[in-house]
């Protein structure tokens, strides 16, 4: 059976490791064409990065 991906889903999204080190690493990885699912962020209700915004990049 060959399994497939539907999602990466990213926990605490708005955190400290997932803006310096994770997103980063996404953005780049989706820009060599080797993510082709989507990434659904989730953190806390009510909680944004530090920049204001509720994901810490643009996809």
């Amino acid at each position: 059976m060959d399994a497939k991906q539907d999602a990466l889903e990213l926990l605490a999204a708005t955190g400290d490791l997932a803006s310096r080190k994770i997103t980063p690493a996404l953005q780049e990885t989706t820009r060599h064409g080797r993510l082709e699912v989507p990434v659904v962020g989730v953190a806390r209700a009510g909680r944004q990065s530090s920049s204001g915004s509720s994901w810490p990049g643009t996809m």
